[in-house]
């Protein structure tokens, strides 16, 4: 790739793949959106995809999970409007003598199926799908969840300016109109600075283990021959952890792009019903199938290790959380289920590196001391989050007080509590002068003593979420004695005392030549925080905005003679730099 052909990402890659995709009359992008009985959520989903496709060579794959509400007949009716209205669009462009596609207007093609037999989750839907799907890349999303307008269009340009196999994007939970962070994509991103990446250099990537967040190459699918699971929940898991494991590239998308929503504890997803008997033998059957494919292909090492992590802090976690809804007898048989899982495939070994409270429930676990553990589980949900971390200082190792009837083990270090971090960030102030930005924010860890800038290493940059660039910004210390008087006090509910952390040392100033910004590749770009300090570091995204700053957002436009900079955020408060060729 020459320097040149580098330079022009958005105008030159993609479109190039848009014009071909549609000159061969074949779509570049492939959607398949499964449904069973969501006939409440699908108008927002299917409205949603069809704004993210405009102007994209695509087709939506509807497959009907044999619903028996009135799903069926709203995709139907969805898809007989939207005809209608790409019929009287080509109308309006024959009456000007435009080409519709020359214009910029590809039409998306719908494919509608019905799946033939019932079975248990969206596999054999999903797999009919993909098995109908005719793009070079194929994307997923479930029937109760939406995407921003701009997620395939950012994913396209990532994949195929990075001619990666597979492309993920953040994703930001959704709930009653609210956005909220999601741990597991803060988890998988936590260690990642580029825009490319793989399996093997960023292991954490395993977080992210659900399909509808990423797209894929379609010939990675069939030349791996990757299906989904079928007649069982958690169809993706195994999916996507194979799809990890073969691809030599994988782009990375740090913007929000899909809108994953927490339905109503009436009406749970299938994936949010995890006390259902059902759902919890699926998971540990998709898991297991993980297991047996890490021991069977020689995965690398660090990929296990992690993968083991992720099952013990993470997806085994959330079910520990419902302990105290169940009856003991079911509570028993579940943890019985668990031990057996974690036992056959070792699962759990001392070189894991965990919190205090994941080592001692497994323990307990694998004792089959169950009543510790049912007791360890409620006492975290309560108390845990708030215990003291004790001894922060240069000359000895930090320790959790924690109560002795709770926990047998005794060494109770705290240096694992912040393995995958995901600091708390906010941004509260922009100034603009010349062409000159300065910046000014916090990042700060809940019961971290941060007192002054030796205590906590800060640089921040500009990611182009697009290319992977890099700006780096001058960046320097800034107090925030506001931030400790705010948070400093956290109540202990083992011993009744208020404990006082001291956050003043937690702020951070960055200063942008606009004009440097303007002399790189278009894309957009996010204002990135690498960070450091004894229990804790990685990479974040600064989101959290203050009402100055996204007052100032609608006030500052640059340009160069090639190229505007406007700056924006999204649904959750990211600050977004977006470069784009000036008009």
């Amino acid at each position: 790739m020459t320097q040149e052909e580098n330079i022009s990402l958005m105008r030159d890659f993609l479109e190039k793949e848009l014009e071909a995709s549609a000159s061969d009359h074949n779509p570049l992008l492939s959607v398949v959106i499964a449904y069973y009985n969501t006939e409440k959520y699908l108008p927002e989903c299917l409205a949603s995809v069809y704004t993210a496709l405009s102007g994209i060579p695509s087709e939506m794959i509807l497959i009907d999970d044999l619903s028996t509400d009135g799903s069926h007949d709203l995709v139907e009716a969805f898809i007989d409007q939207k005809r209608k209205e790409a019929e009287q669009n080509v109308t309006e462009h024959n009456a000007k003598e435009q080409n519709a596609t020359e214009a910029g207007s590809y039409p998306i093609r719908f494919v509608h199926l019905t799946v033939s037999t019932p079975s248990m989750g969206p596999g054999i839907a999903k797999n009919l799908g993909v098995n109908s799907a005719r793009g070079k890349y194929i994307g997923f999303v479930d029937s109760d969840d939406m995407i921003l307008p701009d997620m395939f269009r950012n994913m396209l340009s990532s994949i195929i300016y990075q001619e990666a196999d597979l492309c993920v994007c953040d994703v930001s939970r959704y709930k009653n109109g609210k956005h909220t962070f999601a741990p597991l994509s803060g988890a998988a991103f936590s260690g990642i600075h580029t825009a490319c990446t793989s399996l093997r250099d960023d292991p954490e990537l395993i977080y992210s283990s659900i399909a509808p967040d990423k797209i894929f190459r379609r010939e990675l699918l069939d030349r791996y021959q990757l299906r989904f699971d079928e007649n069982c929940f958690y169809e993706d898991m195994f999916f996507v952890f194979r799809a990890y494991c073969v691809s030599a590239k994988i782009a990375v998308n740090r913007s929000i792009g899909y809108l994953w929503r927490v339905r109503d504890s009436r009406d749970p997803s299938i994936t949010q019903n995890i006390i259902d008997e059902e759902t919890i033998t699926s998971f540990i059957a998709s898991m297991a199938r993980i297991m047996r494919y890490m021991n069977e292909n020689g995965i690398d090492e660090a990929v296990q290790r992690t993968t083991k992590q992720r099952i013990l802090r993470f997806s085994l976690g959330v079910y520990f959380s419902q302990l105290d809804s169940l009856s003991p007898e079911r509570s028993v048989k579940f943890l019985s289920q668990w031990r057996q899982f974690i036992t056959e495939y070792q699962v759990f070994c001392e070189d894991i590196p965990l919190s205090l409270y994941d080592r001692q429930r497994y323990q307990y676990l694998i004792a089959e001391n169950y009543e510790a553990v049912i007791r360890l589980s409620v006492y975290k949900e309560k108390n845990y989050h708030n215990v003291p971390i004790l001894n922060q200082d240069q000359n000895r190792e930090p320790i959790l007080k924690v109560k002795d009837e709770f926990f047998s083990i005794t060494d109770r270090s705290a240096k694992n509590e912040f393995l995958l971090p995901t600091p708390p960030t906010f941004l509260k102030k922009i100034e603009s002068e010349g062409d000159t930005l300065t910046l000014e924010g916090w990042l700060y860890c809940p019961r971290v003593n941060i007192t002054d800038p030796q205590d906590q290493k800060m640089n921040c940059f500009l990611l182009n979420d697009i290319t992977g660039d890099i700006l780096p910004l001058d960046t320097v210390f800034a107090a925030t004695p506001e931030l400790t008087a705010k948070h400093s006090k956290v109540f202990n509910y083992d011993d009744y005392t208020t404990y006082q952390y001291n956050y003043d040392g937690c702020g951070v100033q960055a200063r942008l030549n606009v004009q440097e910004l303007l002399a790189q590749k278009e894309g957009p770009y996010l204002l990135m925080i690498e960070y450091e300090n004894h229990l804790i570091r990685g990479y974040r995204v600064l989101r959290g905005l203050s009402q100055n700053v996204l007052g100032m957002l609608k006030t500052l436009t640059f340009s160069s003679e090639e190229k505007t900079l406007h700056l924006s955020t999204d649904p959750r408060s990211t600050l977004i730099f977006e470069l784009l060729p000036k008009k």
